[in-house]
């Protein structure tokens, strides 16, 4: 046991910084930090585990290296054609996700282009919206059962510090489910029949009273949502060995009736509730969090890495105090850095669009107007 875990490399490694710059002006230093791919069938995984409990042990999961350079040309020479090549010619593959903010506003922007596509045929075919209802619940019941399927996956989303402390790279139900589009149509689709409910409650204010679906699921949804995830704690120490299609349908329901519990609740926020929801997201407090949310969005992946990069074995030791201590941080990490972004990039974006925008405007007015006047002296004439 103690021969496996020598052959283990130095947690640090730094060579002197100041001495490496004062050397030579060519020299450059260079600091790495490096994540050790989780096995759990590894017996050398299972001893860095071991040794990354306590406080006072070293993390050995994180490897971390601080190298002089000293010369980037002598180091390029000293590479043999064959790794040149592979340096030349080095692709990302997209199974190792680099940037997992892009994955999130890939999905996004594939629904907002599904969500376009149905708005469009529902404007231009009325009488289509059964059909499409019936679509959108058809996919959005059998697209998650056939991918737990075939990937084996089990039936709710398990996630715990432990995934957050490697950045959640090296997990396969991430890269095959958490983070794609289609197997979380579900509750995109929820949303848009909400929306198309909500449109007809406008026209008429006894519709949702009268429609016995809404009043059933109203009830039924939050039940079932609570009944399916009891059990989830239970995926957490057994997982099946083979593709199961009662855990796949199993899923699929969980994800259903939680979108349906989203897109219900909004409906009775804003129809039936003792305070309306659209006076509660007019309240200023709101209108400026509001503002903010997209970069937020774009900013909470890093938040959520720089709060738990130095976590222990599980994560924090699971108590009351930790966990909000850790989402307290990580929110204000987050709507912190989206308001730098959002003031500096943001808010003068829109400002220049704005403006280009509005001088189009009084040029095309202008057109407009000296096209009436000359049509007016002809007339005169």
């Amino acid at each position: 046991m103690a021969s496996v875990y020598s052959r283990m490399p130095p947690v640090y490694h730094f060579e002197d910084k100041s001495q490496c710059l004062n050397a030579d002006s060519s020299n450059v230093y260079c600091v790495s930090r490096t994540l050790i791919k989780p096995d759990e069938s590894s017996e050398n995984w299972k001893l860095i585990e071991q040794h990354s409990v306590e406080d006072t042990d070293f993390q050995r999961y994180v490897l971390d290296r601080g190298f002089c350079v000293k010369s980037c040309e002598m180091l390029v020479n000293s590479l043999t054609p064959q790794e040149l090549k592979q340096y030349d010619h080095e692709q990302v593959s997209v199974d190792v996700p680099c940037m997992q903010q892009t994955w999130y506003l890939a999905a996004d922007f594939q629904f907002f282009c599904i969500g376009m596509l149905i708005m469009m045929i529902l404007w231009r075919f009325p009488r289509s919206i059964k059909t499409m209802i019936y679509v959108m619940m058809t996919i959005s019941i059998v697209v998650p059962i056939l991918n737990n399927y075939i990937y084996n996956f089990v039936g709710v989303i398990l996630l715990n510090f432990k995934h957050l402390r490697f950045m959640l790279f090296f997990y396969e139900w991430v890269k095959r489910d958490y983070i794609l589009s289609h197997p979380h149509t579900c509750s995109y689709f929820s949303g848009i029949i909400a929306g198309i409910a909500y449109h007809r409650y406008q026209k008429d204010p006894q519709y949702l009273k009268n429609l016995r679906v809404y009043q059933v699921l109203k009830r039924l949804a939050p039940l079932m949502v609570l009944l399916l995830s009891a059990p989830a704690t239970f995926f957490y120490y057994n997982k099946p060995v083979e593709p199961s299609l009662w855990m796949a349908i199993y899923a699929s329901a969980h994800r259903n009736f939680f979108g349906i519990m989203c897109g219900v609740g909004l409906l009775y926020g804003a129809t039936e509730g003792s305070v309306k929801l659209p006076e509660i997201m007019r309240h200023p407090t709101l209108l400026a969090i509001g503002r903010l949310s997209f970069s937020v969005y774009l900013t909470q992946f890093n938040a959520i890495r720089y709060v738990f990069m130095d976590v222990k074995e599980y994560g924090f030791y699971l108590n009351v105090i930790n966990y909000l201590q850790a989402f307290a941080t990580s929110y204000i990490v987050s709507y912190t850095a989206a308001l730098v972004l959002c003031t500096t990039v943001e808010l003068p974006m829109v400002a220049v669009i704005k403006r280009l925008q509005s001088h189009k405007k009084q040029k095309s007015s202008d057109e407009c107007q000296n096209i009436t006047n000359g049509s007016t002296k002809l007339k005169s004439s």
